[in-house]
């Protein structure tokens, strides 16, 4: 079975965690079971308030929302050449200034139970409107895990505008965070999760609310969906870990060897790694390269990358956006 844009608004809602916001307890149980944390509310209305203005700036820039807007309503221009990445917002570095706000800093600190460390691999997303699909509303089921393995963060899945069944949003698997990988290894180059592998009753969403923030474990499937609405469907992955767990390198490419990358940190430090059939090597088209032979190509020197690794072998390599 399939998902159509019709269902969406008839999925089950998730659990809300805001009233345990502080009980350690009752989240972690919740965690375990679910996959996800669910808070309704909980970030400054100003800090989020600039990320939504940025997006819609950005849209303005390229024609696509009315001057004036404050909300990221579509004017109606062809959106057959939308850009996958809008570089206005990208540029922007918005998420550094959101993160260090007290709200979002706060609500990570009662999560992790102690000091963070924010990734920079912010995924700043934003799905043009279209008609409803009669197919498959869900764009691209997955696992944050496979992919980015090695590197043990959580994601903060932070919507930047009002996000209804019609204009989508984030759908979860309830509970399949427990199942180990469940991605199709036969689906070359995405690897994606076959459709009907999840029962369409074990989709849960919600309507979100800019100051509102899912988040999940990187083990939990999930997917973006169809934006079957009048407005740009706007949101943020931000990704943010324990400071006090194992952080991966995050620099750029030094140089490359036929089975080795040599990496330059931002404190100017350099290491070299092995790579080997094992580590997941990510290209600059930020899917899995078919073999080694194709290092040199796939990573560029001076291209900024993320890099997990143990006993001297790179784990997995990714661009950092």
């Amino acid at each position: 079975m399939t998902l159509k844009t019709a269902d969406l608004k008839h999925l089950k809602p998730l659990h809300v965690a805001t009233p345990y916001v502080d009980d350690p307890a009752t989240l972690n149980r919740m965690w375990d079971e679910d996959g996800y944390l669910f808070f309704q509310d909980v970030f400054d209305k100003d800090a989020i308030g600039e990320v939504t203005q940025t997006y819609v700036n950005a849209l303005v820039e390229l024609g696509m929302v009315d001057a004036g807007e404050t909300k990221p309503v579509w004017n109606g221009a062809s959106t057959a050449n939308f850009p996958f990445k809008v570089e206005q917002i990208e540029k922007s570095r918005i998420w550094e200034r959101f993160v260090k706000d007290a709200s979002v800093q706060g609500l990570a600190a009662r999560l992790f139970q102690g000091d963070t460390y924010w990734l920079p691999m912010t995924e700043y997303r934003v799905t043009p409107p279209e008609p409803p699909k009669e197919g498959d509303a869900l764009l691209f089921r997955h696992q944050d895990a496979f992919m980015n393995r090695g590197i043990p963060f959580r994601v903060f899945w932070t919507p930047v505008s009002e996000l209804d069944a019609d204009t989508g949003g984030l759908v979860v698997a309830e509970g399949w965070h427990k199942r180990g990988f469940v991605h199709d290894p036969n689906d070359l180059p995405y690897y994606g999760i076959a459709a009907g592998t999840i029962p369409d009753d074990d989709w849960r969403r919600s309507d979100y609310h800019p100051g509102d923030v899912l988040v999940f474990n990187v083990m939990t499937p999930h997917s973006g969906t169809s934006n079957a609405s009048n407005t740009f469907r706007c949101s943020m992955d931000l990704r943010v870990m324990k400071a006090s767990d194992p952080r991966p390198i995050i620099g750029e490419v030094f140089s490359v060897g036929p089975d080795s990358v040599t990496l330059r940190d931002d404190a100017g430090v350099t290491t070299t790694l092995a790579a080997t059939q094992d580590s997941l090597i990510r290209g600059g088209n930020r899917m899995k390269i078919s073999s080694l032979a194709a290092l040199q190509a796939e990573l560029p020197v001076g291209m900024r990358v993320v890099v997990s690794h143990a006993d001297g072998v790179i784990v997995c390599v990714r661009p950092e956006r």
